[in-house]
């Protein structure tokens, strides 16, 4: 199931195949049961993500009142499974945080907190009606593919998603900045929603990319994780300030809490080095080497580059690369 074009396709034909194999994945995958649960939700919930991140690659060829419909529908589609999802990633997040400071922490103070993540995630599922939402979801999903698989772009070629593609990697430069002057939690997540968008954009593009290319996808999806586990930090933060006697009272709480705010801080200059070469360029030039990189491709497989894209050879097809950062990419 490749959520990526192929040069035979147009672009009309691949958004709708990706939309339905994705539709088809969520529900195949929310159709697991008993241990694997946990997993499939997540994995459902990440095909709806590449769905919406695909929409808003096209969002200026189908227009903001398409767009805006089918977004809000499936962001409601996923919002409960958003909530199941997010009871069993905080315990994850947890875990990742006690094997991160075990030495600092007794046996105790790991214990009363598990605990209660575990009585708070079984507590959740039981008031959604976990069993409920999951038929409901798919039945939605259903809907979204007949909906969906109508879909008629009238253009075609790197002009096609050429708009959105600049757009969301300027949505996601702008997002680093006002993270890094507010340092709120809302603005590091709305940088990582960004983030995940330009990431998906990139991904679909993978038979397209040369080394370099691939290698700044990597450098993307180290941002989005590490954005991303930031977030999960402040989510599991809000849980244990919210009922801290849940979770064994105030010292242990606050001793978290204190583990907590010194990862995160690790987290954010972390992204802060990931993004500073990530959004190094500006949207214009960033996409005009994607364009280049997509020329090259379709001309490999005999295929039409598309309108709008000057003509040159393989060598300008190159790819301006983020700074090296603390993970490998």
């Amino acid at each position: 199931m490749p959520y990526h074009f192929k040069p035979s396709e147009t672009v009309t034909d691949a958004v709708k195949r990706i939309i339905s194999e994705e539709i088809d994945s969520a529900v195949e995958q929310l159709k697991r049961t008993g241990n694997q649960r946990d997993e499939a939700v997540h994995e459902a919930r990440k095909s709806l993500k590449k769905i919406r991140g695909m929409l808003r690659l096209i969002q200026p060829e189908v227009g903001r009142g398409f767009y805006k419909r089918e977004n809000g529908l499936l962001r409601d589609v996923g919002r409960k499974l958003s909530e199941i999802r997010d009871a069993g990633a905080i315990i994850e997040v947890f875990d990742d945080l006690a094997t991160r400071y075990q030495k600092e922490l007794t046996p105790t103070a790991q214990g009363d907190v598990r605990r209660g993540l575990k009585k708070a995630k079984a507590e959740t599922e039981k008031e959604l009606k976990i069993e409920e939402v999951i038929r409901e979801t798919i039945h939605a999903l259903g809907e979204a593919r007949q909906r969906l698989g109508g879909l008629r772009i009238d253009s075609d070629g790197w002009n096609t998603i050429a708009s959105g593609f600049r757009k969301y990697y300027r949505l996601g430069r702008a997002a680093m900045e006002r993270a890094g002057d507010e340092k709120t939690p809302e603005a590091y997540h709305e940088w990582r929603k960004r983030a995940k968008d330009h990431w998906y954009h990139v991904r679909l593009l993978e038979k397209s990319w040369d080394e370099k290319a691939g290698t700044y996808e990597g450098s993307l999806k180290e941002l989005e994780t590490t954005l991303g586990d930031d977030h999960n930090l402040v989510v599991l933060r809000q849980r244990l300030e919210k009922e801290p006697n849940l979770y064994g009272g105030h010292d242990p709480v606050q001793l978290w809490l204190g583990l907590i705010d010194r990862r995160a801080e690790e987290l954010r200059g972390e992204s802060g080095r990931i993004g500073s070469g990530v959004y190094c360029l500006k949207p214009r030039k960033r996409e005009g080497e994607f364009a280049r990189l997509w020329e090259v491709w379709k001309a490999e497989n005999g295929k039409t580059a598309g309108p709008g894209i000057p003509r040159k050879s393989s060598n300008s097809a190159k790819i301006v690369q983020p700074r090296a950062s603390r993970r490998a990419s």
